[in-house]
């Protein structure tokens, strides 16, 4: 261990690389979390309800490309940082 540093900035570039490719529209968004159940009445058969995954389909063609390219840039620097770890 680096004096217990690695998990954090590991987690801190993988939420930054996941932003990037989210907002390229190569990965869909995550769903919210759902509330946490009541604890007076556990439920374990049912299923939370999860809400629908939004796509990139209303973003003109330039704000994609745009978007594509910096997070692309933003996703290269992501990388090197974990070459560096």
């Amino acid at each position: 261990s680096m004096g217990g540093t690695t998990i954090p900035i590991a987690y801190s570039i993988a939420i930054r690389a996941e932003n990037c490719l989210i907002q390229a529209g190569k990965l869909a968004p995550r769903p919210p979390m759902p509330l946490f159940p009541s604890l007076e009445s556990p439920n374990t058969n049912q299923t939370p309800n999860l809400a629908p995954i939004p796509t990139p389909r209303n973003q003109n063609s330039s704000e994609a490309s745009t978007s594509s390219s910096s997070a692309s840039n933003e996703f290269q620097e992501v990388m090197k940082q974990l070459q560096n770890l």
